[in-house]
């Protein structure tokens, strides 16, 4: 009985530290390194160095190779809607209709390499080492030009708030208020640049001099991330900002307000070339794809899918506890949620919010490492519910 003991808590040590940490997915492997990442659910395609695309339809549990049309390309990018998947390559634009089972060659013009792409509604943009940006409105299968105003290559393309912004790799950022009629342009003075990301009403820029922050939309980079690696693309979850480097992983737990070193749980001392995230994962790419869960950033995690009758909130166990409780609760239907936990005098202490929880039943991990000993309130609202229960902290 001792063994049995011993060896499930030892299962438990085990079962906690794999996911608690990026971990190698299947693949891909032996195509050089994975230069971008794109999600649809849980299935990801992976654009690598010099062996083309690959797919998974299981968040990385099993890779295949989906080159039929293209073969071995050099793909820096890649985007989608619906089962149109767009890759951008050394050799032009590639453009599938069967979600990658199938490619053919753009043919009216981009015949350049393909450094930037995005999707702005319904509209694909594209960006090409010329610094030349084209717009496509149905589905990528025709091009126009939608600006030269650019001066190197585009690496990456936002829309945000209203702006687009393009990054012209060893000169600067553009920026146009008025759909692309007129830009204004900041100097990063020769330093690569790689990504734009938005994190709220930031948006950050990774470059070979760092990671920059700008809160003004035509103007004011700052330097965000201390160390001077190449940053080649970000991740967020709900508080936590993670930069895939030229190093490993430099994340942040308070919305980039300070910076952390890799430790136990990111990836340290490899080329992480890029990121990307679905509801389940956060991914990474250095010679194949690593993934950590969601639910390790925010604490939320998936029982299961089944469809409840009802909304319930459950009591959290354990309970007394120290230092952590478990919260678990049900949804009928798709929902914005938010727990909010309160001490004994009715101050809100912690704050989780999600949008768009499929149904299904749910928990919630309250780390209370940092709290008193004492009475605390937790209140669930998912859409017009909402419930209250008490729990008791005892250190």
């Amino acid at each position: 009985m001792n063994k049995i003991i011993l060896t499930a808590f030892l299962f438990s040590i085990i079962t906690a530290n794999i996911y608690s940490q990026f971990v190698p997915t299947s693949g891909p492997s032996g195509a050089g390194y994975i230069y971008c990442i794109y999600t649809t659910g849980s299935t990801v395609y992976a654009g690598t160095q010099n062996g083309g695309v690959f797919k998974t339809t299981n968040n990385g549990d099993n890779w295949a190779q989906i080159n039929n049309g293209m073969g071995l390309q050099t793909v820096n990018t890649i985007s989608g809607l619906n089962n149109t998947i767009l890759a951008g390559t050394v050799n032009g634009l590639y453009r599938s209709t069967d979600a990658g089972a199938n490619w053919t060659q753009v043919n009216n013009g981009i015949f350049y390499n393909v450094s930037a792409l995005t999707l702005n509604g319904t509209d694909f943009y594209l960006g090409i080492s010329f610094g030349y940006i084209y717009k496509s409105s149905n589905n990528g299968i025709n091009w126009s030009l939608f600006t030269t105003a650019v001066i190197g290559e585009i690496t990456s393309i936002l829309f945000h708030n209203g702006y687009i912004y393009a990054a012209a790799s060893s000169s600067g950022v553009y920026a146009s208020s008025n759909n692309g009629a007129n830009w204004s342009f900041e100097s990063t003075q020769g330093h690569l640049l790689k990504v734009l990301y938005p994190t709220g009403n930031v948006i950050r820029l990774g470059s070979s001099n760092g990671g920059k922050r700008n809160t003004n939309s035509l103007g004011g980079w700052v330097q965000d991330i201390p160390w001077i690696n190449y940053v080649l693309g970000y991740a967020s979850v709900g508080n936590y900002i993670i930069a895939g480097m030229s190093n490993g992983m430099f994340w942040s737990s308070n919305n980039g307000t300070t910076w952390n070193d890799p430790i136990t749980g990111y990836l340290s001392g490899v080329y992480v070339f890029s990121m990307a995230q679905n509801s389940e994962y956060v991914f990474a790419g250095t010679t194949q794809i690593y993934r950590r869960p969601i639910s390790d950033f925010t604490g939320l995690s998936t029982i299961n899918n089944n469809v409840p009758k009802d909304f319930t909130l459950s009591q959290n166990y354990p309970n007394p506890f120290n230092p952590g409780t478990y919260i678990k609760f049900n949804l009928p239907v798709s929902s914005n949620v938010t727990i909010n936990v309160f001490n004994g005098v009715g101050q809100l202490v912690k704050e989780f919010k999600t949008n768009d929880l499929m149904p299904g039943t749910y928990e919630y991990y309250f780390d209370a490492v940092s709290f008193s000993s004492g009475v605390y309130f937790y209140t669930l609202t998912a859409g017009k519910y909402q419930m209250t229960k008490k729990m008791i902290l005892i250190k």
